[in-house]
């Protein structure tokens, strides 16, 4: 490629798969040997992997990366653009099963204005996390009902 050219579409799905089957294996604790298309590992192997394993969470937003993302990680990362409608249908793309985990971004207000997470939860996200704006200096507001929605929802 002479820096004009695009990727095939297929290159970034296959090098993500390659990234997401090795990191599983390594943080499992396993020895990696692997010859993929991008990804080379001959013997790899943590020396202190984590205890237990953390799950392998994936953003994605594209519908072959969701498909991806269902098939290889434990669970999914949506971004703060990703409106309830959106989920739901990220969910279709995802398939990746009852323990699957949905991670949705919502964007919390400068005005200080409630976040309605039932929308997103009613969609199928497991998890809503409050992202406030860049320019938002006193975080109490948002402090304050990221507590009392997780007094609402335990």
């Amino acid at each position: 490629m002479d820096g004009t050219d695009r990727w095939p579409s297929a290159v970034p799905l296959t090098l993500l798969d390659e990234q997401m089957t090795a990191l599983t294996s390594l943080l499992a604790g396993d020895s990696v040997t692997v010859q993929g298309r991008y990804v080379s590992l001959d013997g790899v192997k943590l020396t202190w992997p984590p205890l237990p394993p953390p799950p392998l969470l994936v953003g994605a937003t594209g519908p072959k990366t969701l498909a991806l993302s269902g098939r290889r990680s434990a669970g999914t990362i949506l971004t703060s653009e990703t409106t309830p409608e959106q989920v739901t249908t990220a969910i279709g793309h995802i398939d990746g099963g009852p323990d699957h985990d949905v991670v949705v971004y919502v964007s919390f207000g400068a005005d200080g204005a409630p976040i309605d997470a039932h929308r997103w939860i009613d969609a199928g996200a497991t998890t809503v996390v409050l992202e406030p704006p860049s320019d938002l200096s006193d975080l109490s507001t948002l402090f304050a009902h990221a507590a009392s929605l997780t007094q609402e929802f335990a």
